[in-house]
């Protein structure tokens, strides 16, 4: 009999670390698609303009944009099937941008930042982990 109820205990044990697990990683993936838009959409700013003004269109210009537009649509995607969240709430609001409007914005560009430094609060590993 104990060693039933000792089996049981392990048995738990190991489906809660499991899904602990399971549930570090979606938070993990999240946070990864989202470093990369903030990456792109910031590499996109670098290159697409010059000081206060922007650079005439160019077909790079624009493969770039719709690069960044793709990641930003993985993050959206992602993002939808997670429970209502502050964070997922942070991450929609500074990516809903265009390419004229807010593109160039410093403050939707701290925004975007931020949101992604949420997600990857929720990502970090515990310290147990890389012991």
């Amino acid at each position: 009999m104990y060693l039933g109820w000792l089996a049981l205990k392990i048995a738990r044990r190991t489906m809660q670390d499991a899904e602990e697990d399971w549930k570090h990683r979606k938070w993990y993936d999240l946070y990864f698609k989202a470093a990369e838009a903030y990456d792109l959409l910031d590499r996109y700013r670098t290159l697409y303009s010059v000081g206060q003004g922007r650079v005439a269109p160019t077909q790079a210009m624009e493969d770039s944009w719709n690069d960044l537009m793709m990641h930003v649509r993985v993050c959206h995607t992602m993002s939808t099937v997670f429970p209502k969240n502050r964070d997922i709430d942070d991450l929609h609001e500074a990516t809903k941008f265009s390419k004229d409007e807010y593109v160039y914005d410093n403050e939707r560009f701290k925004k975007f930042g931020d949101a992604v430094e949420g997600l990857r609060q929720k990502a970090l590993l515990k310290p147990s982990v890389l012991e």
